[in-house]
């Protein structure tokens, strides 16, 4: 890598450098001669004609000001006799890029002592994919164990589909290893499997409405405070689930104060969630065009029922709006840019990420019909 003050060819220290673009630096012209064609490009392009900011005039190799970097000069006296004149830029640049490196180190910071996300993903923006696709890779016919590692699992679509789409043939265990940069987007998913888990078959429809509806039914509600109280009171969630599911003791400590955190916010009464919606909505000023967009590329069919989630943000699935009742806190998270400010949780989903985006509706079709038969 290239270094200031350091041969380029070598990397010894110097100073001398390139007389024509005054970028590279050679320790002797033994180097410079040895580096001539892989510099010569970087050479041209560094080395146009400038302007002297003092006496107007056009030529290569002009020095830059080393304060600003703005100002180039074709002599030293030109720079003396310009800096009266150049003083004030030169100074008011320096203070612009200063205050720029206090508010880049100020962010890094910031990120270093809160690892995630501006926002929380909790529902992905690039269709499910089957991960195994036994049938492309290692065969229907496979028989051995498999071991899948999602370093950001993100919502759980990629690892249903993947079950989902198991050969009936393969009996095996598949185990999942799951990580997310963001406690809040790792929290929802795991509780959302969990549910699955415990409810089975019977309990679908109300992980599905939980998962995308800002409101909820009674009984969903009722479903998903239970398996809060139990995610966030366990000491071991392996018990919970007869030894299928394993958190380590660090992961599991953020992930208890997510569930307990929503667990104290579902005691809130009114359309609080659909309040922060409408308020993350007002914010995004790019948001309709966007959506304009979207509905035309999708099919006629899916217009009506996109529409009525973008207006209301409730995903009906097979009940009416009547039938929804209860606000569903987990709508709710905390981003990165907000952790320095304050420990309130609102609604963080970006209001271009949309539930529709996280499938193929040809091959959620095609999957509905095959159970349908089954």
């Amino acid at each position: 890598m290239n270094k200031p003050n350091h041969c380029w060819r070598c990397e010894a220290i110097c100073t001398q450098q390139c007389s024509r673009c005054r970028v590279a630096y050679y320790c002797s012209k033994e180097c410079q001669k040895q580096d001539k064609w892989r510099h010569q490009p970087e050479c041209e392009t560094a080395a146009l004609k400038l302007q002297c900011s003092a006496c107007d005039i056009e030529q290569e190799g002009l020095m830059k000001c080393t304060n600003c970097l703005k100002a180039c000069y074709c002599s030293t006296e030109c720079q003396r006799s310009d800096w009266k004149r150049h003083k004030t830029f030169c100074h008011d640049a320096v203070d612009k890029t200063l205050k720029l490196a206090q508010r880049m180190k100020a962010l890094h910071e910031m990120k270093k002592d809160n690892t995630g996300l501006g926002a929380t993903y909790y529902w992905g923006n690039i269709p499910a994919v089957d991960l195994l696709n036994l049938s492309m890779n290692e065969g229907e016919e496979y028989s051995n164990s498999l071991t899948l590692l999602l370093c950001g699992v993100g919502d759980p679509r990629n690892v249903l589909l993947t079950t989902a789409s198991l050969p009936d043939v393969y009996n095996q265990q598949v185990s999942f290893v799951l990580n997310d940069i963001c406690p809040c987007t790792l929290a929802r998913t795991v509780l959302l499997l969990y549910m699955l888990y415990k409810g089975g078959d019977d309990v679908t429809s109300a992980v599905v409405r939980i998962w995308y509806s800002v409101r909820i039914t009674k009984k969903d509600f009722t479903l998903l405070t239970l398996a809060l109280q139990d995610l966030a009171a366990t000491a071991e969630p392996s018990t919970l689930t007869d030894g299928l599911r394993e958190i380590s003791a660090s992961q599991l400590s953020q992930l208890k104060i997510v569930w307990s955190t929503w667990l104290r916010l579902s005691e809130q009464r009114g359309p609080w969630v659909e309040d922060l919606r409408k308020m993350a909505i007002r914010a995004d000023s790019g948001r309709e065009d966007g959506l304009s967009h979207y509905l035309h590329a999708i099919p006629k069919v899916h217009r009506a029922s996109a529409q009525h989630f973008f207006d209301t943000g409730i995903f009906l699935s097979t009940k009416t709006s009547d039938e929804l009742t209860q606000q569903n806190p987990t709508l709710t998270g905390r981003g990165l840019h907000r952790l320095s400010s304050t420990s309130e949780f609102y609604y963080s989903i970006p209001t271009d990420v949309l539930p529709f985006t996280a499938w193929d509706y040809k091959a959620a079709e095609k999957l509905a019909m095959i159970n349908h038969c089954r």
